[in-house]
């Protein structure tokens, strides 16, 4: 078991400096306790330049990070790989991931997504622990991709949690570990105990209490480290 606070990577599709709604809500909370690194999908801006990242927010703990590809065919053609090559050097840069061949987490590494479209980041980086917010099912918005249900797919085979925004999910979902947000969460402290222990008690109590407003928690006062402190 691994007691080194873990570095949240959440890859999403809103701004972090449009509205202010669940992904800001929830990840703020557990900022409290972790690094949080916030990435929103590339936007295209003109043919000129390089892709970049461009910062959109730094408080605390959480740093929100935008990232921009000119719009011509061998970046377009490239999408993947520019994608994953600017947050794996924004992570490098920070000291959060090392590359000694195989790329490698300084610390326990929590990937959260809020859209299956960057699936494929499973491949590249070394998570820990998975997670899906579910918060809206995208494969039924107006212009998404044709082949988002099967990336939907991919990604839910390899979540080790995932959050509903309501009772219902696509039957793809419906075998993995689901837990409503914003449930009242005394039936499944023992479920999120065996999910998430792997990592320790310090990130299973935190995802418990950033999850669950705006029911309170009755935690053991003793750990197998000793009691809960914060």
């Amino acid at each position: 078991m691994n007691f080194l606070q873990p570095t949240l990577l959440c890859l999403a599709h809103l701004g972090w400096d449009n509205v202010w709604q669940r992904p800001q809500q929830i990840l703020s909370r557990l900022a409290r306790y972790y690094r949080v690194i916030y990435v929103n999908e590339p936007f295209l801006t003109s043919a000129e330049g390089e892709p970049h990242l461009r910062s959109v927010a730094s408080v605390g703990n959480v740093s929100a990070w935008q990232p921009f590809f000119p719009e011509r065919k061998e970046v377009l053609e490239q999408w993947r790989e520019n994608y994953l090559a600017l947050v794996k050097k924004l992570l490098l840069d920070q000291e959060l991931v090392h590359q000694n061949g195989v790329l490698s987490a300084a610390r326990p590494l929590i990937l959260w997504f809020y859209t299956p479209t960057p699936y494929y980041f499973l491949e590249h980086f070394p998570a820990d622990l998975v997670v899906y917010d579910v918060m809206d099912e995208l494969a039924n918005f107006k212009h998404a991709a044709a082949d988002l249900r099967q990336r939907e797919s991919i990604l839910l085979e390899q979540t080790d949690l995932v959050f509903a925004g309501g009772r219902t999910l696509s039957p793809a979902a419906s075998s993995q570990n689901i837990l409503p947000a914003l449930f009242n969460p005394q039936p499944y402290w023992p479920h999120l105990l065996a999910i998430c222990l792997p990592l320790s008690w310090a990130t299973t109590a935190s995802l418990m209490s950033a999850l669950t407003w705006p029911y309170s928690i009755n935690w053991p006062g003793n750990t197998p480290n000793g009691p809960l402190s914060w």
